[in-house]
């Protein structure tokens, strides 16, 4: 790992983002809790790929383009808000998108980075939705042997 100037290990930290509010606020709290000088930070944002059907025509090629063209303004205009907020901050991020599942994609990228710590902002769904669809927080914190914080959303 590298020293920090003030002699510390520097700490790298993942930090999972999306559109939610609940992402957000795990950022903020990160950022006012924990976060120190030194830090390395990297925000995450997962989407999951969008799939042209097989025997599609030329109205559904269409609207799949334009689905496509929509995600990747929302994820620049993402981007764009957290680059904002830690030029604010005056604090260096490195901004990553990723395809794939969210749960997998998170800890593949963490192991990767040599991640010190996985920070996750939770949208508290129910137990019937959390059993069928499954929760991303859920599978990080089950298939992870980095420390997850989980900033449950009724705390902030």
């Amino acid at each position: 790992m590298a020293e920090a100037d003030s002699g510390r290990r520097s700490r790298i930290t993942l930090i999972a983002v999306d559109q939610s509010e609940w992402s957000e606020q795990a950022f903020e709290w990160f950022m006012e809790n924990i976060y120190l000088e030194g830090d390395q930070v990297i925000l995450l944002s997962v989407v999951e790929q969008l799939h042209l059907p097989f025997l599609a025509d030329a109205v559904v090629i269409e609207e799949w383009k334009n689905e496509v063209h929509k995600m990747e303004e929302e994820l620049k205009a993402l981007e764009r808000k957290y680059i904002d907020r830690c030029s604010d901050l005056r604090t260096p991020i490195r901004f990553r998108v990723e395809q794939g599942k969210p749960g997998e994609k998170i800890c593949e990228i963490a192991l990767k980075e040599k991640a010190t710590l996985i920070v996750l902002g939770s949208r508290g769904s129910g137990l019937i939705r959390r059993t069928v669809l499954g929760s991303v927080s859920n599978y990080v914190i089950h298939h992870t042997k980095i420390p997850v914080i989980l900033c449950p959303k009724d705390y902030l």
